[in-house]
């Protein structure tokens, strides 16, 4: 449809519209046909008249004319549904799409405004980036939606979330696209006071950082640098950081985004690389942080590409240019080095066989140089030559798992991954299977031996955490200076012995003198239980169990690092038959279930039963929220609060409750006085005061309200502390008098007493006797507390023994709420 028709289509559907509805009104049942007869249009004609609005594919439904203001609807559906319904046909998965995000999001429309405001506002002051970024941050927190479970969590002060693998971001975007903090305003102040023409504004980063590590760090790519070391402004061992210099270091690292929770427990004997130029230091991380970069894809900026992974997986000192004419020949010649960097895995398999083999073909094609240490094996319990000769060359050809894990011919590749294959020195950290990296073989001679053949004698390895071997390294430190070691992260391991028995039947003993260490780019899922990695590459065998296969992929940090190879065949289901931690957890479902000890009023009581609750709640204004909202509170008959603390002008209306007794505070200023009485609207025809009296007597006062229902007095009592007991006594016996007198006998009475539930008390045996002769028991466990401070003071007596009492749980107050389940029917 070009133009021109579109807009003749247009002008004869607003007369469509026009005259619809004068026919409507005379007309309304009409056919379609007859519709068209009186616009004095074919069908075509009207046709085209509706597709001149169009824009997108439109479906239009056939409806008679009386039907032209009904949403759209299905007969079929409607008739199921039995509601009102508003559908439309998909026809674009698009704006199906957009749909659901602005019906999702529509909440967001008013905060991306305001935020929009804020941001315009904050971009015309002169102020510091972290102060700008504050005011956008808080205006969004002040004013976005929160759900209840999010409120409740920031109330209890529990973490949102939480996390033990931190990470960080790495701005890898060439240098001319990077967003920097510019210097404080003191520091530029100084700088122009030397030099009005300097273009020094720029804080120093986590780049800067890289330039200026120490030589020990020379051979560190970019990513290792960021993930493995944290930096700092001063000397973390000399000086507490304080709030100012966290301030300061977190405008220094703008591009770094670190979430370090449960990550990062620095040691205060960790060491500490200064920095060249006096420019920070650094500590080594416990845990490796994840990296985030901006990861170009080859096949949309292949420059970039390369450019970012030299930045990231090589070592510099001058950063790769994307105007380096040589950067694609520099990318081919350390894609090896960037590969190895990028792909740090370890390989987990079955059994020992392919551990070795995989392990014999990584060391074979590494570039590193290769150095082959070879045992030397002595025999015992023998005295023939010949036989020495015969178990010497048989010890040769055993697995390491035979001779304590000592291999025969153990190769050695500097920058390759090995594990500690012996039980070294336990309290240092080096044990059997702590992983690290070989740097360094010494080659030296034997005492013991009167060969002159130079052997391997030492291998420097560094571990992943950093304390391990320190106290070995202190033991050996006059070697360590005699190999020419700098490297204060660098353990020696040296030779030991071990001896084994070649076969059960023979009491020949083979002792080998050998370096206590495996190599490790590939373990047995068995030996890799006490680890944890980055990345790990799986090779699925037929002979995997569930729970094989559960501790290998258990291993690895994050599903990103977690690789698998082989066919998967998914495990046979766990059974009680075959599977012992299943049928553990069974046994503590069906025999073994905790009961919980607080017991919740509305769930035991009877249907036709009531609660009446009392509480001591330490400010009704303060805590009316709690309260009014609390299922407990709301699932009670009756609610009975002390020290309310209110006013007269206060209100604290519950829905379905009516207030039948109040008291307030007498002066201007809220004291701990006040009581209020709520009853459920249902009981109002059955419930009489009876009795209502409040003693005061400069600070100390007592309240004691008296109610009936039906053929049952509930006597509410609040005596503070210092009040005497003779005071509370007067006033119970005139309520109880009241309830005798109108021929009610069945008498509970609770409330604060402020009186210990205990001898060591002294008005506790005036109590006791007082409720003896009123016929009336203790409700309560006498073993339980009412309050925070360990005492029983909240009390609950009856002249029903059969009454169900307890004390309950309370947040908002340091006294517990007390209840009693009164067995009487309101019907």
């Amino acid at each position: 449809m070009d133009e021109q028709e579109k807009l003749a289509g247009r002008k004869l559907w607003s007369e469509i519209k026009e005259q619809t509805e004068v026919i409507a009104k005379n007309h309304e049942d009409c056919s379609f046909d007859e519709y068209l007869a009186y616009l004095n249009l074919d069908e075509q004609s009207y046709i085209q008249a509706l597709r001149s609005k169009l824009k997108r594919p439109t479906v239009f439904l056939g409806r008679n004319l009386n039907e032209r203001r009904v949403n759209a609807y299905n007969k079929e559906m409607l008739i199921l549904w039995e509601a009102h319904m508003d559908i439309q046909l998909v026809v674009s998965p698009y704006g199906c799409v957009k749909y659901i995000v602005s019906y999702v999001s529509k909440s967001q429309k008013g905060m991306s405004k305001l935020l929009k405001e804020v941001a315009d506002k904050v971009a015309k002051g002169d102020e510091p980036t972290i102060k700008k970024l504050r005011k956008i941050v808080n205006a969004f927190l002040n004013n976005c939606e929160i759900s209840a479970q999010e409120i409740a969590l920031h109330v209890l002060g529990i973490p949102m979330s939480k996390s033990s693998i931190g990470t960080i971001y790495i701005n890898s975007c060439p240098p001319d696209q990077r967003v920097f903090l510019k210097k404080g305003k003191k520091v530029l102040e100084k700088i122009c006071e030397t030099d009005p023409n300097s273009t020094d504004i720029q804080e120093t980063g986590m780049i800067e950082h890289y330039l200026e590590r120490p030589d020990i760090l020379e051979s560190t790519c970019l990513a290792d640098f960021a993930a493995l070391y944290k930096y700092s402004k001063t000397h973390p061992h000399k000086k507490n950081v304080s709030t100012d210099e966290i301030e300061i270091d977190l405008e220094i690292n703008d591009d770094e985004i670190i979430a370090e929770k449960n990550c990062d427990d620095e040691s205060n004997k960790k060491t500490v690389y200064e920095l060249k130029n006096n420019s920070g230091f650094l500590t080594k991380r416990n845990k490796r942080l994840v990296i985030q970069f901006r990861n170009y894809k080859e096949g949309e900026d292949k420059l970039n590409f390369q450019r970012e992974n030299l930045m990231l997986f090589t070592s510099w000192r001058t950063e790769p240019s994307l105007l380096d004419s040589d950067l694609p020949m520099t990318f081919g010649e350390k894609l090896e080095v960037i590969q190895t960097n990028r792909n740090k895995v370890t390989t987990l398999y079955y059994c020992n066989a392919d551990v070795d083999a995989f392990n014999n073909l990584f060391l074979a094609v590494s570039p590193s140089e290769k150095i082959v240490s070879r045992a030397l094996d002595s025999c015992s319990g023998t005295k023939s030559r010949a036989t020495i000769t015969y178990m010497l060359s048989q010890a040769q050809k055993l697995q390491h798992k035979k001779t304590q894990n000592m291999q025969y011919l153990l190769k050695l590749c500097v920058e390759t991954k090995y594990i500690v294959s012996h039980n070294i020195a336990v309290p240092d950290g080096i044990s059997n299977g702590s992983p690290c990296i070989l740097k360094k073989v010494i080659y030296g001679q034997l005492c013991e031996k009167n060969s002159r053949e130079r052997i391997p004698i030492r291998a420097y390895v560094q571990f992943e955490k950093e304390n391990t071997g320190e106290k070995t390294r202190q033991r050996l430190q006059n070697i360590i200076k005699a190999d020419g070691i700098t490297e204060k992260n660098w353990t020696p391991i040296q030779r030991i012995c071990r001896s084994f028995s070649l076969n059960e039947n023979t009491h020949i003993q083979v002792t080998r003198n050998q370096l206590p260490l495996l190599p490790s780019n590939a373990q047995t899922i068995h030996c890799s239980q006490s680890c944890t990695y980055d990345n790990i590459l799986v090779f699925l065998n037929k002979n995997l169990s569930r729970k094989l296969l559960y501790t290998a992929c258990s291993r690895v940090t994050s599903l990103t690092g977690l690789y698998l190879s082989g066919i998967y065949k998914k495990p046979a289901r766990a059974t009680l038959e075959n599977d012992p931690s299943l049928r553990e957890m069974t046994r503590m479902r069906d025999e073994a279930q905790l009961q919980f000890s607080l017991i919740f009023p509305e769930d035991v009581k009877n249907q036709d039963n009531m609660i009446v609750l009392f509480h001591n709640v330490r400010s009704l204004n303060l805590h009316f929220q709690n309260i009014s909202c609390d299922p407990t509170f709301i699932a009670s008959a009756i609610i009975m609060l002390a020290e309310t603390w209110s006013k007269p002008e206060d209100k604290y209306d519950i829905n379905n409750f009516t207030i039948i007794s109040r008291t307030d505070c007498k002066a201007s200023k809220r004291k701990a006085f006040g009581t209020l009485v709520y009853v459920k609207n249902y009981l109002l025809p059955h419930v009489n005061i009876l009795f209502q009296n409040e003693s005061i007597s400069g600070t100390n006062h007592s309240t004691v309200v008296a109610l009936t229902m039906l053929n049952h007095t509930v006597i509410m009592v609040y005596k503070s502390p210092k009040t005497a007991w003779n005071v509370l006594k007067q006033q119970l016996q005139q309520a109880i008098t009241k309830s005798l007198e109108n021929h009610v006998y069945d008498i509970t009475i609770m409330g604060d007493f402020n009186i210990k539930y205990q001898v060591s008390d002294p008005n506790y045996t005036n109590l006791k006797s007082f409720m003896t002769e009123a016929n009336c028991s203790m409700l309560l466990d006498a073993t339980k507390v009412s309050t925070d401070h360990s005492s029983l003071i909240d009390l609950c007596f009856s002249t029903n023994i059969l009454n169900n009492a307890d004390i309950f749980e309370s947040v908002t107050s340091d006294h517990k709420p007390i209840w009693i389940e009164l067995g009487m029917s309101t019907n």
